[in-house]
């Protein structure tokens, strides 16, 4: 249990760098300091590894079976198979919000790495803090959310023995649940592993366009310079939100009949 708790404090540093990161972005357009600049771009990088740990704390639990885990003892059990425990960090809520902040910190991440090249010309050198300013604004909502919701969340005893009993599962020694309720039998089905994913990169994907398109708005760079940075970004973006949505459909045909 000591890793999922490792997450949760993850989960909080994450906050605490975002928030970093939002400042440093502010101060930068005020001072008009670029070293404030490098260091918010840094600090993305930074964000991202946070954020990738705490995911991949939940990601252990749900493989190595810690059931007094409350959102893994809700879409885990002992004999699913590994790849279906570890899509179980999606399988609901809580899991699903950390999974949405996962890949936010990548792409933000991403769409700072970009800046290294795209900083050289003088319209996205003007933009960078306002891109990293909205960015982090976005990115810091649902760390917070993740963090509040807490998939992390271990069990008391009482609800434990209330569980086991309800669902005929074995404590062992220390009082530890042996069993998870298991995942909706809905839900087992290898188009979940794929499905879920590629509609969230899709839905995702398009906070960089927006983010860009306010960091103009607030500018005031009513030039296409923008346009044309977030043009790969919205056809990818656009590709990956229709195999979602197509793959969603051949799941519920498949599954529903």
């Amino acid at each position: 249990m000591a890793v999922l708790e490792f997450g949760h404090r993850l989960l909080f540093v994450g906050m605490l760098v975002t928030a970093l990161v939002l400042v440093l972005s502010v101060a930068s357009l005020i001072l008009k300091e670029r070293r404030l600049v490098r260091a918010a771009r840094c600090g993305f990088y930074t964000l991202f590894v946070i954020i990738g740990f705490s995911g991949a704390c939940l990601a252990h639990g749900f493989i190595t079976g810690q059931y007094n885990n409350d959102y893994i003892f809700n879409y885990s059990e002992k004999f699913l198979p590994v790849f279906f425990k570890a899509a179980g960090l999606w399988a609901g809520l809580d899991g699903s919000l950390l999974f949405w902040t996962m890949i936010l910190a990548g792409f933000s991440a991403l769409v700072a790495f970009q800046h290294r090249w795209s900083s050289q010309h003088p319209t996205g050198r003007r933009l960078e803090p306002y891109v990293y300013l909205v960015l982090s604004v976005i990115v810091l909502f649902f760390v917070y959310l993740s963090w509040s919701e807490n998939p992390f969340e271990v069990m008391p005893m009482e609800k434990r023995l209330r569980l086991a009993s309800h669902y005929k599962i074995d404590l062992d020694q220390a009082g530890n649940l042996t069993d998870g309720a298991g995942l909706n039998m809905q839900l087992v089905n290898y188009w979940f592993v794929i499905h879920p994913p590629s509609l969230y990169i899709g839905f995702i994907g398009f906070t960089v366009p927006f983010a860009f398109a306010m960091a103009a708005l607030i500018a005031g760079e009513v030039g296409d310079y923008w346009i044309r940075v977030v043009r790969r970004w919205t056809m990818v973006s656009w590709l990956f939100l229709t195999s979602g949505i197509i793959l969603g459909g051949l799941w519920a045909y498949r599954q529903l009949g």
